[in-house]
């Protein structure tokens, strides 16, 4: 397993400043609209979340969360927009931060009726505590894939009641859930929603699907050996190649397909 990547503070200022420019000059954005924000807490994640300065003093309207515009549908019914923030964490040397996290987030947005869908690709590191080498979530795959159920897609229609039929109460207390929230980069209980989702996506957005496997070497015996689907960036490089990489894919697709 890869130790998890440590840069002096100020090398990742730097990068991030590098990588402001290459995703412009990717969306074709010469006024360099898109920039970083920081946010840090004295003794939390360091997140740095890419904002898009022209959309927000005009007012111009983006789905929540995203930073511009990736691609229109070729049938121009749709729009894909992205958003990208990334996390690391203060390390015991001094002046050194550790990855936690690189996340994007996609919205396809514009279909007259239907809610936005939203998907995340995520790239969660290896952490280090107590000289221990572990990943957030018992046996996730990083990087992988998560699609969200937007409030569009609860069913919050009372349940239909059989009078002939004796009702059932569960005395029981509601089950907590585990979920890996990368926006915060770390693990968090959260209680099931009151609202009754569709049986067939009842659960789908806590699914971690895989976007990097070594399973034809190595067999996933899971939870235990989850080594063939978790992989950490070995240095910052590959985080930039990983992200321009997946906006080029995502709006190539995009625009093959819809």
């Amino acid at each position: 397993m890869n130790r998890p990547l440590v840069r002096a503070h100020p090398t990742i200022e730097s990068r991030l400043r590098r990588l402001e420019q290459k995703l412009n000059d990717e969306l074709g954005f010469r006024d360099q609209r898109l920039r970083f924000t920081k946010t840090a807490s004295r003794n939390g994640p360091i997140t740095w979340v890419l904002r898009n300065q022209t959309n927000e003093k005009t007012g111009r309207f983006l789905p929540e969360g995203s930073a511009a515009e990736l691609a229109p549908a070729a049938n121009d019914e749709s729009i894909l927009y992205f958003g990208y923030n990334e996390q690391w964490q203060f390390a015991p040397r001094h002046n050194q931060i550790e990855f936690a996290s690189s996340n994007l987030r996609f919205v396809i947005s514009g279909v007259e009726a239907m809610p936005d869908l939203r998907f995340r690709l995520e790239w969660a590191g290896a952490k280090s505590e107590g000289g221990v080498i572990a990943y957030p979530g018992q046996g996730a795959a990083h990087p992988h894939w998560q699609f969200d159920v937007d409030a569009g897609w609860l069913d919050t229609s009372p349940p239909v009641v059989d009078a002939k039929k004796p009702i059932e109460i569960d005395l029981e207390p509601a089950a907590e859930v585990e979920e890996i929230d990368l926006e915060i980069g770390e693990l968090m209980t959260v209680t099931k929603p009151a609202q009754r989702i569709s049986a067939t996506l009842a659960g789908f957005h806590h699914l971690h699907l895989p976007a990097r496997t070594m399973w034809h070497d190595l067999l996933c015996v899971m939870p235990d050996m989850a080594a063939p689907q978790q992989h950490t960036p070995t240095s910052e490089n590959e985080i930039d190649r990983w992200v321009i990489s997946a906006l080029r894919y995502l709006r190539s697709e995009f625009q093959a397909y819809m």
